[in-house]
């Protein structure tokens, strides 16, 4: 099933190069770059040893960093740089056992490279951080928190380099969600700021950057197994959150990711009936109606991390987990979205009418192609029976030359047993002749019962079969 948590990756480099990072069952990951006419080369190996639920990030020198687990269980940092890959060991496994590194991720900003995992010890789980900046040895993991029982975590950076972090926090045996805040100046994390009431019972989703330093956050609530997904636009700091219940199921919602792209933001959940979202044109003012997205070939979708090199530049795309599927070129949704200007006071009864006019323009256009199919149905269906017809004249034509073959084969046949029995009688009389004395088969006597020029079957097709044509066989 489609799953945001098993993410590939597509890099779009400043040079207008774009690569293509993803996993290969016993390839490990792969990597295709994209030549020059716009086709996609075949994939080399990047990680032969590397596991799925691997991260990948893109820096402002289109530098490709990659996070992943080997099948030792140790984890690895590597970087793409000048046409090779350069490794190292970050965190070693003792027992070699992958289990208990969970959700790798990896995210460039303008203080360095920056790598976060959970890590299981001792039955408890703990939010782990790495710097890797300028770091040529193994760094030391630190632990920015423990989690409670749901292990789960968002990291989002702004374009100062900070880095902002929210998860359930178990505190005093109490499970409580909030974030902490990575500080530039001192490199070091803030406390831990618990969310604002209601919301610190809730549980973090999924969490992209917006504009002018907000944040949208997703978040769950659990009520006797009915689950609501929630939308809160955040600034950090702040504690009057805005929030809008999106949608209930009976299903969780962790399967969940949040697209924004300038004044747009679309919210896209997977479960069992499919691929649903909910649309923004004002910055999570006003939401559309629930969509189903489709159109996808199942084999090949997937979740994608589509990553711009803008070098240093405000992300015209600030979140770019979307769906798609790649099958010799990447098919990616969220990708043409319109203006949100003209959207930007749009009530619910103007969205409703919207979806009503585009369903209607989709059913219009479905019936035209129906027709315009049944029309090329009944020209192939009289091309068929155009030809039919001059098979069957054909068939004819056949059928007339064989038997006139016939006809001629019978005539020959017959001709055949007259040519037989008139040999047949010639050799009797020439072996008469040659018994009686004073008679050669070559005297006058011969020659005036069968006369050399005379054919011996007139008008039978067989003229020149004459006496002296058969005296000249027995020569």
């Amino acid at each position: 099933m489609f799953d945001v948590n098993s993410k590939q990756y597509i890099l779009n480099l400043s040079t207008g190069k774009k690569a293509y990072l993803y996993y290969s069952q016993g390839n490990g990951i792969l990597i295709r770059w994209q030549s020059e006419d716009g086709k996609w080369q075949e994939p080399a190996p990047a990680a032969r040893n590397g596991m799925e639920g691997f991260s990948a990030c893109l820096d402002k020198y289109n530098g490709i960093h990659v996070l992943y687990q080997d099948y030792n269980g140790n984890i690895i940092y590597m970087k793409y740089s000048e046409g090779a890959w350069n490794r190292k060991p970050i965190l070693r496994s003792r027992n070699q056992d992958a289990g208990d590194k969970q959700q790798l991720y990896i995210t460039c900003c303008e203080n360095g490279v920056h790598a976060f995992y959970i890590l299981e010890y001792n039955g408890k789980k703990y939010l782990t951080f790495q710097d890797l900046k300028d770091s040529d040895s193994p760094v030391t993991p630190k632990t920015i928190d423990q989690l409670s029982d749901f292990p789960s975590f968002k990291a989002i950076s702004d374009n100062s380099g900070g880095i902002s972090i929210f998860y359930t926090a178990l505190k005093d045996g109490r499970k409580i969600s909030g974030l902490r805040i990575y500080e530039t100046g001192s490199l070091k994390w803030s406390g831990f700021q618990p969310f604002p009431s209601p919301h610190s019972d809730l549980t973090p989703i999924c969490a992209a950057a917006g504009l002018s330093g907000t944040v949208h956050l997703c978040l769950q609530r659990n009520e006797k197994g009915k689950y609501c997904l929630i939308h809160c636009k955040v600034i950090p700091g702040a504690n009057d959150w805005e929030s809008t219940t999106l949608a209930e199921s009976d299903e969780t919602f962790c399967n969940t990711e949040i697209y924004t792209e300038k004044d747009c933001i679309r919210i896209f959940w997977a479960d069992k009936t499919g691929i649903s979202c909910r649309t923004s044109h004002d910055g999570g003012n006003n939401w559309d109606m629930e969509q189903k997205l489709d159109g996808f070939d199942e084999k090949y979708l997937s979740c994608f991390s589509y990553i711009q090199n803008t070098s240093g530049k405000v992300h015209e795309v600030r979140s770019s987990v979307i769906p798609g599927s790649f099958k010799g070129t990447p098919e990616l949704a969220f990708l043409d979205i319109p203006s949100g200007n003209a959207f930007a006071e749009a009530s619910e009864a103007e969205s409703l009418r919207r979806t009503i006019a585009e369903t209607l323009k989709l059913l219009s256009g479905s019936i035209n192609d129906l027709r315009n199919a049944m029309r090329e149905l009944y020209k192939r269906l009289d091309g068929l029976d155009a030809a039919q017809q001059q098979l069957e004249l054909d068939i004819s034509k056949y059928g007339i030359r064989d038997k006139f073959l016939e006809n001629d084969m019978a005539k020959i046949k017959s001709e055949l047993e007259i040519l037989k029995t008139r040999i047949d009688d010639y050799d009797a009389i020439k072996v008469k002749l040659d018994a009686s004395p004073g008679i050669s088969s070559n005297s006058s006597e011969t020659s005036r019962i069968y006369p050399d020029n005379i054919p011996l079957m007139p008008g039978t097709g067989f003229n020149s079969v004459t006496a002296g044509f058969l005296k000249g066989l027995k020569k």
